[in-house]
C-alpha cells in the first residue's frame, strides 16, 4: 500500500508540475521558457505518467471507496453495534465492493477498447476500398472548422499517404473516438481503482482497529 502511495503521490506531483509550468510562462508569455520546458520534457524519461493516464480510474475508485465505506461504518456504530462488528462488515464491503468497482472499470475500459479497435477497422477498410470518399469527408470535416478548402485539401491530401495517421485521424475528427493503442490496458484500469477503493475506503475503517 505505501508503495502505491508513493507512485499515486509521485505521479501527481509530476503532472502537477508540467501543468504548472505550462501555466507560468503562458501567463508571462515566456516564449524561451516554453523552449525550455518542451526541451526538458522531451529528455525526461519517467514511467510516471502511467499513473497519470489511470487519473481516472485513481479518481473513481477513491472517492467512492471513501464515502462507501463511511457510510456503512456510520450506518453500524449508529445502530450501536461493537467494534468487532463494524470491522467485520466494514472490511467485507471494502473488498466486495472494491472487487466490484475494479471489475466494473475492467469491463468497460476493455468494451470501450474493442469498439474503438471495431471502428478502427471499419475506417481502415473504407481507406483500402474508397480512399477518396475519406479524403472529401475529411476535407469537409476541417473546412467546417474554419480552413479554406485549398489548405483543407493540402493537409488531407499530405495525411491521407499515410494510412495509420489518417485513419487515425478519421477516429479522432469524424467518431470523436480516441484511436487505440498498445498501451492500453483494461487490467491495469481494473487493478487502479480496486487500489484506490481499498486505499481511500480503508481510512473512515481504521480508527476501530484500536
Amino acid at each position: 500500500k505505501q508503495w502505491y502511495q508513493r507512485r499515486v503521490r509521485g505521479a501527481m506531483i509530476h503532472y502537477i508540475r508540467n501543468v504548472k509550468s505550462k501555466r507560468v510562462y503562458y501567463a508571462s508569455k515566456d516564449v524561451e521558457a516554453m523552449k525550455r520546458e518542451h526541451e526538458r520534457a522531451e529528455e525526461e524519461h519517467t514511467h510516471e505518467g502511467c499513473l497519470v493516464s489511470h487519473i481516472q480510474s485513481l479518481v473513481f475508485g477513491g472517492v467512492d471507496g471513501i464515502i462507501t465505506s463511511f457510510a456503512v461504518v456510520a450506518a453500524i456504530a449508529g445502530a450501536g453495534y461493537s467494534s468487532f462488528y463494524i470491522l467485520a462488515i466494514g472490511l467485507a464491503n471494502l473488498v466486495a465492493d472494491g472487487l466490484s468497482m475494479g471489475l466494473g472499470d475492467y469491463l468497460s475500459s476493455d468494451s470501450e477498447i474493442k469498439f474503438a479497435k471495431l471502428e478502427l477497422s471499419r475506417e481502415e477498410w473504407e481507406y483500402d476500398n474508397y480512399r477518396a470518399g475519406e479524403e472529401r469527408e475529411m476535407v469537409e470535416i476541417f473546412k467546417g472548422r474554419g480552413m479554406s478548402q485549398e489548405d483543407a485539401e493540402l493537409v488531407i491530401g499530405l495525411t491521407a499517404k499515410y494510412k495509420d495517421v489518417f485513419c487515425n485521424e478519421m477516429m479522432v475528427h469524424e467518431l470523436g473516438l480516441q484511436p487505440p493503442s498498445d498501451e492500453d490496458s483494461p487490467v491495469k484500469n481494473g487493478l487502479m481503482t480496486f487500489l484506490a477503493f481499498i486505499v481511500c475506503g480503508i481510512v473512515p475503517i481504521t480508527v476501530y482497529f484500536f
